[in-house]
């Protein structure tokens, strides 16, 4: 099938020329029509339950997720009349900003201006519950200025620039003398973010092609072998970006990664094809046709190809088991790229080597694959000590690695180093926290204006402000208190209360206009997602004790940790899915269940490997992992499946099964460790990007890919010598 191909190619290559130059611009015309969609809400989860009840909530109190928080830092204490004015001044000028709606700072209660004249007797009053920790810490050194913007910062273009507008502002205000400024909170990170994010496509992708060429370059120094190769990378991916355009389906959080995931990946095959040629080339002679290797050469690696080519598919489709449409979306374009590859190799590749005059590789002295060849030789001598070695080693890693935790922190969106987490790090020690629960309480209308609701609602309060989690407690009770009135004495004395929160823009941020819904904001430092999810139940528990109310329990915080903690359970069934799919696509195959199951060995042992690698490095496993985990299957079977295919070849060319081995190794081993080291190396960049997931599926797949590597070439035949069983020929 595959050499007919290509034959017919050969044949009618102006036509076949003229249709792939008009597909592929058709499809990439649809690069004008790309965007690029950074919300997180499109990460966590979108249309679902959990995102309509959150849509709900920011459509009643508005977004929570709004707000920028200005920290002011005076080692000596910044309750001095001077430091005092500073802030006063500041807050002034940010309430003037166009997209700020609502400014709050310690210098807004009168105490302030007590303590501004000389007074320390007000000092109690700024030093009391809720102002300490929201606006000013305990001893004193730390003030914060909120401020409210008029969008959700999900909203990444007007985020950024009002970020942007504000931290200049900021710089501008010099202050008192050692009263220093910094803006931190959810606004400024998923700023600071965007900003890094594009940085990294300018630097990355630029010096993955840098990688790629060189190592081209260095492995088979011939000028063909190096450009055809990047040519069937680059165009499907250039198609598959331009496909994605046409279909409206924005670059996201994730699928930002295709810049560098997809071309790494297609490249793969296009090695292996021009490796061949060349082998071919060489075995043939100078006299040799050169439409005759071309077919000859795409005849041997058009089916290990398509194979490989699926498997990598499927660990992408995978990620339709998550619930997340961001990974159902990533996966599922991947997939396209990954087969659309695939076609422009069978089509494109005899193309462009048709154009080549002399396809003989370049002499090198010793070749790469006779050395491969008698490093491994191991493998086949000693397989039973081999495979021992291999079970004990894998064995002890993985019993260990089953009591690391599956965890993550949203505040590793940027780097421990950065300014905006530092800030966020000393917002969640000595201030109100940036993240917070959610809490909306409905009832009856009137129901907030009853004496008894109230003091249930101050009850639920104190004790979530009394939790070792919880940083403060915002709510229409402590807010009450907070006024001067005594929450729940008589329905007059409450509807007075009420009336001076209306007074101070207070009421519409806690109480629903008739007294039907009551909103309770529970701040905390980061927890992790397992902490947090833990909090959430307790303080739902403690909630749905209130009679009379539904709870709704939401937020921000909580649909991104909902979504990410779903990641893990999803992705363990999507791995043992393509497991299950891969092996029975290879036994199909292969006409053989046996050599199915023989190529699991040396793949299982690098996840096994590279979750444990990552698990002792980070000391936790982020459940974003299993992301990688998936695709490195897809992609770390491709040398399995090369090896095995050319070992099969041998065997029907007349060798015994350790010679076709040997034979494999030896013919096949070269151009798979060449095409390991290109996507190692290549996804070995993502460690430099800004965003955790991504430098998680460069260090985690990059590992896999060289553990893989290592198992195709020791493992591999091993295991293939006990289980392979060949058919007498």
């Amino acid at each position: 099938m595959f050499g007919p191909l290509a034959a017919f190619v050969l044949r009618h290559r102006r036509l076949v020329a003229v249709v792939v130059v008009v597909l592929s611009l058709a499809a990439a015309a649809g690069l004008s029509r790309m965007r690029i969609e950074l919300s997180s809400k499109a990460f966590y989860g979108d249309g679902d339950s959990a995102t309509a009840t959150l849509d709900a909530f920011v459509a009643r109190w508005g977004p929570d997720d709004a707000t920028l928080v200005v920290l002011g830092v005076a080692d000596d204490g910044v309750l001095t009349r001077e430091r005092l004015d500073a802030v006063r001044a500041l807050a002034v000028a940010l309430r003037a900003q166009p997209d700020v709606v609502r400014v709050d700072a310690i210098t807004d209660h009168p105490a302030s201006a007590a303590i501004a004249d000389g007074s320390s007797a007000a000092r109690p009053a700024l030093m009391s519950a809720p102002l300490v920790p929201l606006l000013l810490s305990a001893d004193g050194r730390r003030t914060a200025i909120a401020v409210r913007l008029a969008f959700s910062s999900d909203d990444l273009p007007r985020t950024t620039q009002a970020v942007d507008s504000i931290t200049a502002l900021v710089l501008a205000h010099r202050g008192a003398p050692g009263l220093h400024w910094h803006v931190g909170g959810l606004p400024a990170v998923r700023a600071a973010f965007a900003a890094a994010t594009l940085d990294d496509q300018r630097v990355l992708v630029p010096a993955c092609l840098v990688v790629v060429v060189v190592v081209l370059g260095l492995a088979f120094r011939r000028a063909y072998q190096v450009v055809v190769p990047l040519v069937l990378a680059l165009l499907p991916t250039a198609m598959t970006l331009g496909l994605m355009g046409w279909s409206g389906v924005p670059l996201g959080l994730l699928s930002q990664g295709y810049l560098l995931l997809l071309p790494v990946i297609a490249i793969a095959d296009g090695i292996h094809l021009v490796s061949r040629t060349g082998d071919l080339a060489r075995e043939a002679g100078p006299g040799a046709s050169r439409e005759s290797i071309i077919v000859e050469a795409c005849r041997h690696t058009g089916l290990a190809c398509l194979l490989t080519s699926t498997t990598t598919a499927i660990g992408f489709i995978s990620l339709f088991a998550s619930e997340m449409p961001m990974l159902r979306s990533f996966g599922l374009w991947a997939a396209i790229g990954v087969m659309l590859a695939y076609g422009v190799l069978l089509v494109l590749g005899p193309l462009l080597l048709a154009r080549v005059r002399d396809l003989e590789p370049a002499a090198r002295g010793g070749r790469l694959g006779d050395r491969l060849d008698h490093a491994t030789a191991i493998g086949r001598r000693r397989p039973v000590v081999v495979l021992a070695v291999a079970a004990v080693v894998t064995t002890a890693v993985g019993w260990w690695a089953r009591t690391v935790p599956v965890d993550n922190r949203l505040s590793d969106l940027l780097d421990a180093d950065h300014p905006v987490t530092r800030v966020g790090a000393e917002i969640d020690a000595e201030l109100g926290g940036v993240l917070s629960l959610e809490l909306e309480l409905r009832g009856a209308p009137g129901h907030f204006d009853a004496p008894w609701a109230i003091r249930a609602l101050a009850e639920l309060e104190d004790w979530a402000a009394a939790q070792a989690e919880v940083r403060v407690v915002l709510g229409p009770a402590t807010a009450l208190r907070a006024a001067g009135a005594t929450p729940g004495n008589d329905t007059q004395a409450v509807r007075s209360g009420w009336w001076r929160l209306t007074a101070m823009g207070l009421r519409d941020d806690l109480l629903a206009d008739d007294a039907s819904a009551a909103r309770v904001s529970i701040r905390v430092p980061d927890l992790g997602g397992l902490t947090f999810a833990e909090f959430a139940t307790r303080v739902t528990a403690r909630a749905e004790q209130l009679e009379g109310v539904e709870v709704v329990v939401t937020g921000t915080t909580s649909l991104a940790y909902e979504g990410v903690n779903r990641i893990a359970g999803a992705l363990r069934r999507s791995l043992l899915g393509a497991i299950v799919v891969i092996t029975i696509v290879m036994a199909v195959v292969f006409a053989s269940m046996r050599i199915a199951l023989v190529s699991l060995v040396p793949n299982i042992i690098p996840l096994v490997l590279g979750y444990a690698a990552i698990a002792w490095v980070q000391g936790r496993f982020d459940p974003l992992g299993g992301v990688v985990l998936a695709v490195a299957l897809g992609i770390a079977v491709d040398d399995t499946i090369h090896l095995i295919s050319r070992a099969r070849q041998a065997h029907a060319e007349g060798e015994e099964p350790a010679a076709a081995l040997a034979t494999a190794v030896s013919k096949t081993g070269s151009a798979c460790t060449i095409t390991s080291v290109v996507l190692a190396a290549g996804l070995g960049l993502f460690a430099l990007s800004s965003f955790p997931p991504l430098r998680l599926l460069g260090t985690l797949g990059a590992t896999v890919i060289v553990l893989a590597l290592i198992c195709d070439l020791w493992i591999l035949p091993a295991a293939m010598m006990l289980g392979w069983r060949p058919r007498p020929r």
